[in-house]
């Protein structure tokens, strides 16, 4: 009588391993905001947005392809001076703290964003009105970065100084301050502002992560 050993299944560690890497790159594309968040690091992106993001005075469009927005980068609106200063209008600096990254005189940190769009790129969409929004705040300034940026600064000054024009609130984890600067700031845009003639907005919301670095900023009532 014969017995035959019972047969050994070889386990499918390719399959196995394959399987894995998969789950691990879809785990961190789609975690990659939370951790970039969490960690106040910009972590590399998998697919290369980072480094394929348009040119720094290239048109942009929003989602729905409005092409009406202009950019303008720190390195391309101003000359650098020592200590990696770049001179902007009215007197206006930022400084380049790292690779794509600028502070104001304020101390606002803008960063690259988790989907390959500069920080900056993304607070100038609203220096350009975007008619086919349900509602657009548009800043004043005719679209001049330096403009822009020295007005959130201005609106950060006073969250700094826990002024009563500053209202503070807690946004999807990060700090949210709607500030009234007693001045006109910006006006209404998209489909809003076409009903109400563009009203003017006197004050600025402010979007933060770890405590100084800017997610975004635009006009408000």
């Amino acid at each position: 009588m014969n017995v035959s050993a019972p047969t050994k299944h070889k386990l499918p560690w390719r399959k196995i391993i394959t399987v894995g890497l998969i789950l691990i790159f879809v785990g961190y594309k789609y975690a990659h905001p939370t951790l970039e968040k969490w960690t106040g690091i910009d972590l590399p992106s998998l697919n290369g947005d980072r480094d394929n993001h348009q040119s720094p005075n290239a048109r942009g469009s929003d989602r729905n392809g409005n092409k009406d927005y202009t950019v303008n980068f720190p390195q391309q609106s101003g000359q650098k001076t020592s200590g990696g200063r770049v001179n902007g209008s009215g007197g206006f600096q930022l400084k380049e703290v790292g690779r794509d990254r600028f502070e104001s005189p304020a101390g606002l940190l803008y960063t690259m964003g988790a989907r390959g769009e500069h920080r900056i790129e993304h607070v100038m969409r609203h220096s350009r009105d975007m008619a086919s929004r349900p509602a657009h705040g548009v800043f004043i300034g005719n679209g001049d970065r330096d403009t822009v940026l020295k007005l959130i600064d201005d609106a950060w000054k006073l969250a700094e100084a826990n002024s009563p024009k500053a209202k503070y609130e807690k946004s999807k984890g990060n700090d949210a301050w709607t500030v009234n600067m007693g001045r006109k700031v910006g006006f209404d845009g998209g489909k809003k502002g076409q009903r109400n003639g563009g009203k003017s907005l006197n004050s600025i919301k402010l979007i933060l992560a770890n405590g100084n670095q800017v997610i975004t900023a635009y006009p408000v009532r």
